[in-house]
This record gives C-alpha cells, structure tokens and sequence, in this order.
C-alpha cells in the first residue's frame, strides 16, 4: 500500500509541475506520443530499417494574431503530412507573452524529456537560463521568428535592422524627405520589435525635416492598431506617413474616420494589409515572409537530430528567412534604391480577394519537403 502511495503521489507531483508553465498555456499535438518511437520502413528491396520517430515541442509565446495562429496551422499540417508523420510528433505549447510564463513551460518539456524544443520567443535574452538547462539537458533548440541570443541555439529568422531600413526609406522617399510620421513600436519585449524600432527610427533621423509626431504599441494586434492610430490623428491632424509593424488595414480605416486623406504607410504582409493598399489606391509597401516558420523551424531540428549537417546555414549568427517587399508605386522603390527583391502589389500575386485578411502563403524551405498546403487550411 506504501509503495502504491508513494507513486501516486510522484504522478501526481509530475503532472502539478507541467501544468504550472503558464496559467494561459494551451498545447496542440499531432499526435500523441510518449518517448521517441521506433518504426520500421521498407524500401524496394523488402530490406528493413529502423528510424527513430523525433518528439519534439513549439514553444510560442503569442497568440494575438494571424501570422502565429496560421504558423501554428501551417507547421500542425507539415508534421502531421507524409512526408513527416513516421519522423516526427509534433507538440505546440501556447503561454503568456512572459519570459517567466515561456521558461517555465521550457523547463516543463525539459521534464517531459522532448528530443527538440522549437522557440518564437517572448524575449531575446531573458529565456537563456532555461534554454542552457534545455541543452544539458541534451535537448535540440531551434530559436525562429522572434529570434534568441544565445551561443549553442540554431537561429532562423529575418535581419529585422535590414527589413525595417528598406520600409522606412520607402516611405523616406514617398513623402519626399520631410513630414509628419506616425511609428508603431510592435510588441513590447518582442526580440524582433526592438530593431523593427531602432532601424526605422535611423534612418527618419538622418532628416531634420522629418518629425515622428506619434508613437503605439500595436502588439502585432488590429485593435490596438486601430485605437493608437486614432490617438495619432486626434493629436495631429495632419499626418504624412504610417509606419506599423502589423496591420494596414486599421490605419487605413481610422484615417477614413477622420477623415483625412490617405498617405505612403510601410505595414506587414496580411493578405487584408496588401488589399487595403490595393482597393484604396493607398501608397505603400509591404513586408512579405512567409508562414511556414514553425514548419521550417521542425525540419531544421530533425536534421539536427538526425546528424545532418547540409541545412542551410547561412550566416554563422542566423540563418535567414525568405521575405521581399511589395510596392503599390515601382518608381517610388526604384527611387529608394531598396537592395531587397520586390514587387509590384497584384491581385492573385500578393494578395487574394477569395482568401481571409489573415492570410499569407507559407513559403517553405526546400528542406521541408514538396508539400501542398492547402488554402482550405486557412480559411478553417
């Protein structure tokens, strides 16, 4: 009876230490697994090899807007594929945007014993002690989107400094080099934000006669989008230029509002983003990357666990992800000098009237695989 006791009582301390992560944290699995699994393959020749079938955990820190839900959608539907399903199991842990909510679900699938912890990070910096434990623990850390800073963590994401100087001299150019402007700040303690702010703010300094007469945090959200916007025009009725790190179409509904009229905004890659500068004849442009940096993220864990050393690195800092720009005016980039690809916003290029604003193609990695994702995947 002791003994029965005793292990009750160890089951029940294991599972009080993985549910307090995080109050708000929810999972997703693609299927339940406990420990790597071994299956069996059989080429042409009926000989039989054994794999091992990876476990492995997204840890996501927000959940505030399309770009992650449809990450989340779009990795769900990799790993779940043919192409990966006898590989790789697939976990998705949802917390609060804390560093403490996230290290605390990272040491959670520490406990759980994951062979690979995938990270799109509530900070670049605070969440290192609790990734150390996780590479003690002999555990593979892929860092993606919003990007750690960390020695022994593969690194996945976009040069933010780089993406945010081409929006803002874009923008630099449509007003002619003087103005009032508008900034939004992002995500506060968002890796990815911070640069998105400084690099932008660079260059608008290099113009006296360029004001930032408003800041907003828009926390990648169209409702806070749209509510510090509204503050922006209250306070100045005259604005020149819109540069958010989100949506488009919230600045565009709150200048119609206003009503004052439409000018140059720099925004994301929302299909809505796109198709309010397109059916309002709004200049503008658009950063475009993909949603399939989860997915991408698993594949380059997979490899690592496999002993594979052909995945693209890249940098020796970061390997870099895919994203160009789209322009509503090729005179105005052409004027720029941008020194990324971009191109002209079209209907059924870069932006889709049958689909959700949320929406943006996943762009994979070849590493991924040929896989077909469906548009029905987004519109669920």
């Amino acid at each position: 009876m002791k003994k029965g006791v005793i292990i009750i009582f160890a089951l029940m301390l294991l599972v009080s230490l993985l549910a307090s992560c995080a109050e708000s944290t929810t999972s997703q699995s693609t299927e339940a697994s406990e420990g790597p699994e071994e299956t069996g393959t059989t080429d042409t020749s009926s000989a039989t090899e054994t794999t091992i079938k990876w476990r492995v955990a997204l840890s996501n820190s927000y959940v505030g807007n399309d770009w992650r839900q449809n990450m989340q959608k779009v990795a769900t539907y990799v790993a779940g594929s043919d192409v990966w399903k006898d590989r790789v199991t697939l976990d998705i842990i949802n917390c609060e945007n804390t560093a403490e909510a996230q290290s605390a679900s990272i040491d959670a699938l520490i406990l759980e014993e994951y062979d690979a912890i995938l990270i799109d990070a509530a900070s670049a910096t605070a969440l290192n002690p609790a990734l150390q434990r996780a590479l003690d623990a002999g555990i593979v850390v892929v860092s993606f989107d919003q990007v750690v800073e960390m020695d022994g963590v593969v690194k996945y994401g976009i040069s933010y400094d780089k993406l945010a100087a081409e929006l803002a001299k874009y923008l630099v150019e449509a007003i002619g080099g003087e103005g009032n402007i508008v900034v939004d700040r992002g995500l506060a303690g968002a890796s990815g934000s911070v640069p998105l702010y400084d690099a932008a703010m660079a260059v608008f300094d290099q113009y006296p006669e360029i004001v930032v007469v408003a800041e907003f945090d828009s926390n990648f959200a169209e409702g806070d989008t749209l509510t510090g916007m509204q503050a922006a025009l209250a306070a100045n009725p005259k604005i020149d230029a819109v540069y958010t790190q989100g949506y488009v179409a919230p600045v565009i509904q709150a200048l119609q509002e206003a009503g004052h009229e439409m000018v140059p905004i720099a925004g994301w890659n929302y299909n809505g983003s796109v198709m309010a500068l397109a059916e309002n004849d709004c200049d503008g442009v658009i950063a475009c990357c993909g949603t399939g940096y989860g997915a991408d993220a698993l594949a380059l864990a997979v490899q690592m666990l496999e002993g594979k050393d052909d995945y693209p690195t890249g940098a020796t800092e970061k390997i870099e992800a895919n994203w160009y720009l789209a322009v509503m005016d090729m005179d105005t980039a052409a004027n720029a000098n941008l020194s990324v690809n971009y191109e002209m916003i079209e209907e059924d290029v870069n932006w889709w009237s049958d689909m959700p604003p949320g929406f943006q193609p996943p762009d994979l990695l070849d590493i991924v695989g040929d896989i077909d994702i469906p548009n029905s995947l987004f519109t669920e």
